[in-house]
């Protein structure tokens, strides 16, 4: 069989290099005939201009040009050919994508062979997923299929499903979720499933990047990059060119609705930096407004670098100038999870890239009169292995300007022994031993505070520890009164085992939400009853750790202000068949009843058909419905927004192709994302026309006060018509948060979605109040939409409470100079920032 096959592809191969190569000779043949042609008559045009005298040929020409009007003839010739020799590249083009997909097939038979003795593997794994305004760690569970696809299940849901490509890498050290559930592609594949040609990229629906691949899957010219934490509240992008899958020349970076040069690549194609750069953080949160500046060599730092937070220097040192790479001397430098509550730091020294001797820890003030103090540190051995020793002082997770969480203990060779305390504000609140023997092994009675420890949500597990594993009895406190806890076994493999009460997480004083049940082996089995205030509200069967029948789970973040359940039957813990989503104001009133929708009956956890479901922020005060119709897990078709606030009210929509792609077309109606009324809450709304899921012509802002109020134009502005989504003429923007008391518009031109020229920054306290001007500046006429020269900022927040603006000089989007922090109300200077020339 595979012989004739084999046979078969040989003969279609003759036939199709036959039929290229007569069409490149027909081709190439009717271009000497029109190129003799073209000749002709300009050598005729050009003796016309010089008056010169033309042999017997040249003037049979010349008659028959005019006779029968040539010139004429020979265009439309021209245009018919070009028409029909585009309608065969069309043709043509078409052979190849179906040649691709039977390409595709083939491969994908070949993986079927290969991954016959596979077994599908299902694993506990952890990424991170929006909460609120920042990305924490979740645990999902990631389905590998035979033929290597990744699916991600999160609460019997599929999130995402990466596909297997032979030619790309799908893997990732940390999931970010937000993007699996969010980020979609479209483009085509190649042989050896290389992505090829222009592929884009869509966030919910709108065009957010994307680039050309080349036939063996590089990238290839200018692309938008998403970082790796790119989501709701963290787009950032970066925009340059690829030469054969490396970066070259200048990138920049997109931030924050501000621009900035993020620094340059070799020329010579190896993708390494040079020169001076600016560098961003790649942190989870909103707030973790950090860059990191200073000089690469052939992709090494060497040099001053320094670390600044929202524009100001907070820290930093320097690398070794021999293009190693390599921190030396003294530095300062943050912590991970660095961000305006939890500005932490560490002082001290490298040598050859190891640090050595004392190392202080120290936290900045959220505000300017918040002074910097030490809290913690301790010491590094002198003979350069980089290990810790004798006594330290160090943060757990938690620790913030209003929960100063410590732990404090010795370090031998680099692993703690002996006793350890944790400590709240000098308070001792927990700790244990570490085996004096076998360092760095928890060993006796132990109390222990959870990740999202902090004075709202007092969290301590109190048990035994035997060779570093969980033995025995268990408690979980809040606020020292047990509210959990349970059994593991007695054999160190710190399994879970008998009854088990467990909190949720954020289990704080609007969030008394446990789940009650038992475990066999480590999994949970039998039903396990969900409860708020020691009242259920859910809950269903698990076997084997799997859930299966009728369910009524909760929301995330479940809580006095979100009271949300999803009830409905899973099926090998995937959802399946009909859902209904059930919201409450109170604990005491009963569920009712706002959204429903069906997932597939297979088990592959997609929705489909006709849904009404809640917005990813809904709250109350914030409480926006989507309705509309899901095929295979993609919206189509015509969605509307709703709004329900004693009444239900339609305030937004549009359509999403017809495709399966969850792409917006057409006339649209969107929200902001915090739609609503109440605190940080406003109601504003955007409107105009999308083409493949990129805004063009005509957008308008408009914003309302109250439910009842008609909407009022506020700002807006154009796009290009070609459809790339890139703004241009005179816009007018506003401010995140734009409501009464935080009215702010910004006023300028854009060109090919740069801003260019003066902008100016206006402002009014009340939905009737005119708008003032109060700041702004001018951006370099280059079109790389950068700042320069004298500005005048605001601060973020600014609003009738708070009116502060920023004045001084930018050069190429970075400040220089000095730099006034002013108040408005009384015109005081509030502080004097000096930054890097």
């Amino acid at each position: 069989m595979l012989q004739d096959a084999q046979s078969q592809l040989n003969m279609m191969q003759e036939e199709i290099n036959l039929i290229f190569t007569n069409v490149k000779d027909v081709i190439k043949s009717l271009s000497d005939y029109f190129s003799s042609g073209d000749m002709s008559f300009q050598n005729f045009l050009n003796k016309n201009e010089k008056f010169m005298k033309f042999s017997t040929t040249e003037l049979n020409f010349q008659k028959d040009f005019l006779e029968r009007n040539k010139f004429v003839e020979q265009t439309k010739s021209k245009e018919i050919l070009a028409s029909l020799i585009e309608k065969a590249g069309i043709i043509f083009s078409k052979i190849i994508q179906n040649a691709y997909k039977a390409n595709y097939l083939i491969e994908q038979i070949q993986e079927y062979y290969i991954n016959e003795k596979i077994e599908e593997n299902i694993e506990v794994s952890e990424g991170l997923l929006g909460y609120r305004n920042r990305l924490i760690k979740k645990q999902f569970n990631l389905l590998t299929q035979k033929n290597g696809d990744q699916v991600f299940i999160k609460d019997g849901q599929i999130l995402g499903i990466l596909q297997k490509n032979m030619g790309s890498v799908t893997g990732q050290v940390r999931y970010n979720l937000e993007k699996i559930k969010y980020l979609q592609f479209q483009g085509q594949f190649g042989i050896k499933g290389y992505r090829i040609k222009q592929w884009i990229y869509y966030w919910k629906g709108l065009q957010v990047g994307g680039g050309y691949y080349n036939l063996l899957g590089q990238k290839e010219g200018e692309w938008v990059d998403l970082t790796n934490n790119y989501w709701d509240f963290r787009k950032i992008v970066e925009k340059g060119s690829y030469k054969q899958g490396k970066r070259v020349g200048v990138w920049y970076i997109h931030m924050n609705n501000q621009v900035m040069i993020g620094g340059s690549y070799d020329e010579k194609g190896n993708g390494l930096k040079n020169g001076k750069w600016t560098d961003i953080a790649d942190g989870y949160q909103q707030y973790q407004e950090l860059t990191y500046n200073g000089e690469y060599l052939n992709g090494k730092k060497i040099g001053k670098w320094v670390i600044k937070f929202r524009d100001q220097t907070i820290g930093g040192g320097s690398y070794d100038d021999k293009n190693k790479g390599i921190k030396t001397g003294k530095w300062i430098e943050i912590s991970d999870n660095f961000n305006n509550l939890t500005q932490i730091l560490y002082n001290g020294e490298y040598i050859n890239g190891i640090k050595v001797d004392r190392w202080d820890s120290f936290i900045n003030g959220q505000f300017k009169d918040q002074k910097q103090y030490k809290f913690g540190g301790g010491s590094y051995d002198n003979k350069c292995w980089g290990l810790k020793t004798g006594y330290w002082v160090e943060k757990l997770d938690g620790y913030s300007l209003y929960d100063n969480l410590i732990s404090n203990g010795q370090y031998k060779i680099g692993k703690k022994f002996g006793k350890w305390e944790i400590r709240l504000k000098n308070e001792v609140i927990g700790g244990g031993f570490y085996d004096s023997r076998n360092f760095g092994i928890k060993v006796g009675n132990w109390v222990e505070t959870n990740n999202q420890y902090s004075h709202i949500s007092e969290i301590t597990y109190l048990g035994e520890y035997w060779n570093g594993r969980k033995v025995g009895r268990w408690k979980t406190n809040y606020q020292k009164n047990q509210v959990g806890g349970g059994s593991f076994d007695q054999g160190g493999n710190e399994v879970k085992i008998g009854k088990w009460i467990e909190i949720h997480d954020g289990y704080r004083w609007d969030s008394y939400v446990t789940s009650n049940g038992e475990y066999k082996n480590g999994k949970k089995f039998g039903f396990w009853d969900i409860k708020f205030m020691n009242k259920s509200i859910g809950g269903g069967l698990y076997h084997e750790g799997i859930k299966n029948g009728m369910w009524v789970d909760i929301v995330e973040r479940f809580c006095d202000d979100l009271q949300i359940t999803y009830s409905g039957m899973y099926k090998q813990d995937r959802k399946v068949g009909k859902w209904d989503t059930k919201f409450r104001n109170y604990y005491l009133y009963p569920f009712q009843l706002i959204g429903t929708g069906q997932y597939d009956e297979e088990g592959k956890g997609m929705k489909i058909g006709n849904w009404v479901e809640i917005s990813d922020n809904y709250e109350r005060g914030q409480e926006v419905i989507y309705s509309g119709k899901y095929e295979n897990g993609k919206k189509v078709g015509n969605w509307d927004i709703l709004f329900h606030q004693f009444e239900t009210m339609k305030i937004g929509g549009g359509r999403y192709d017809e495709g399966g792609n969850g792409i917006k077309i057409g006339n649209w109606i969107d929200i902001s994302d915090t739609y609503g009324t109440g605190y940080n809450k406003s109601q504003v709304i955007y409107h105009g026309e999308y083409s493949n899921g990129k805004k063009v012509g005509r957008w308008d802002i408009k914003y309302r006060k109250y439910n009842n109020d008609s909407f009022l134009t506020m700002g807006g502005g154009c796009y290009d018509e070609e459809g790339q989504g890139l703004k241009n003429g005179f816009w007018i923007e506003i401010n995140d948060g734009f409501q009464d008391g935080n009215q702010i518009t910004f006023n300028g031109e854009y060109i090919q979605g740069k801003k260019v020229g003066r902008w100016d920054i206006k402002f009014s306290k009340y939905i009737s109040a005119p708008f003032l001007l109060i700041g702004g500046g001018s951006y370099d006429e280059e079109g790389r939409g950068l700042k320069i020269g004298k500005w005048i900022d605001i601060q973020k927040g600014i609003s009738i409470y708070n009116e502060v603006i920023f004045e001084g000089v930018y050069k190429n989007g970075i400040k220089i100079g000095r730099w006034l922090e002013i108040s408005l109300i009384d015109n005081e200077i509030l502080s004097d920032i000096q930054y890097d020339n």
